[in-house]
């Protein structure tokens, strides 16, 4: 009879075996795991005369408009990202801190609004 070399493992060192695999794989979302949870989008309704927004670095916010959102700029957009959500509100991003102004025009000429925003 030939001696055949038997791999035996204590179930001791088979879950010690696990434990670091898992942690070897698991390490790859490590620096996912340390960033903090994205800020969720709160809405803001810009009362008649008040042009001024202020949001914090990393903030969403959704904005409902007086005028119809027909077109849309943004004077810095390294500052902020729009997007249009209605037709009558739009998603403000705010990407880094600094001030901008947004730009509103409805389906008529005389339908605009200017929102100054300032990021802390």
């Amino acid at each position: 009879m030939a001696n055949k070399a038997r791999l035996q493992f204590r179930i001791a060192a088979l879950l010690w075996l696990m434990a670091c695999v898992a942690s070897f794989f698991g390490g790859r979302h490590w620096d996912q795991i340390a960033k903090p949870a994205p800020k969720r989008a709160t809405t803001a309704m810009a009362p008649p005369g008040a042009t001024s927004l202020q949001l914090s670095a990393g903030a969403t916010t959704i904005v409902k408009s007086s005028v119809p959102v027909n077109r849309m700029l943004v004077a810095d957009p390294t500052i902020i990202s729009i997007l249009p959500v209605s037709q009558s509100s739009f998603q403000v991003k705010a990407k880094q801190t600094g001030k901008t102004k947004i730009a509103i025009w409805g389906e008529s000429t005389n339908q605009t609004a200017r929102y100054d925003v300032t990021v802390q």
